[in-house]
């Protein structure tokens, strides 16, 4: 309960911070996502990014144009079945006025015969911003059907360090519990490299555990 009373009050603030002064400043290692959200952020034209998740999911994402990514994640292959893992994605930065941004995202597993078709809205600067993003999520074999939502925020404790957290969840689990997990941390920000230090919990979770630990690097080239 105190860390979600925290995140809700983190929130609020970065809140106020959006509408403070847009500050113009050069892209930043991840900007293009929370810890696991994706913000409708897009890299520069032409850079890359390694992205590695607990050492344990790596994705590599490419800027075709300045509002347009490619990307390919997959669990690290220490197994030949785990080749199976291998998802492709795009995000389209579709508009951008002011301190409001949208893009669609789309990803697709070819083994599961199944993926995500989603949009993300982002609202905010280089100081503080809030995103919000529901997908479709269906598997093609089965027909099943299901939808994702997300929200969270980041808000910058210094030039270098900044707090995120975000709420992900799903309609069936919310129809069925009213549960999600809740994802809080620290960016620890370069200009080419950034380190993500955080955890996570269900929302409902009356148990002693407080939270799994999630370790992120991404690196900009």
């Amino acid at each position: 309960m105190r860390i979600r009373v925290l995140c809700t009050i983190l929130l609020v603030i970065a809140l106020g911070n959006v509408f403070s002064q847009i500050v113009d400043e050069q892209f930043k290692a991840a900007d293009q996502s929370l810890m696991f959200m994706p913000t409708a952020y897009t890299m520069p034209r032409g850079s890359s990014s390694f992205t590695d998740y607990e050492l344990f999911i790596v994705q590599y994402s490419y800027a075709l144009t300045g509002r347009t990514h490619i990307s390919a994640a997959m669990v690290f292959p220490m197994h030949a079945e785990l080749i199976k893992t291998f998802t492709m994605g795009v995000k389209q930065n579709y508009y951008k006025e002011g301190p409001f941004q949208s893009a669609l995202f789309v990803s697709y597993n070819p083994e599961a015969q199944g993926g995500m078709f989603g949009n993300v809205v982002s609202l905010g600067n280089t100081k503080a911003s809030l995103h919000a993003a529901a997908a479709w999520v269906t598997d093609l074999t089965e027909i099943q059907k299901d939808y994702a939502v997300m929200v969270g925020g980041i808000i910058g404790m210094s030039n270098r360090v900044s707090f995120m957290t975000e709420i992900l969840s799903t309609s069936q689990v919310i129809d069925e519990e009213g549960n999600g997990i809740i994802c809080f941390g620290f960016r620890f920000k370069g200009d080419k490299t950034s380190w993500d230090l955080g955890g996570g919990r269900l929302l409902k979770d009356n148990s002693e555990f407080l939270f799994f630990p999630i370790l992120k690097a991404t690196i900009l080239f």
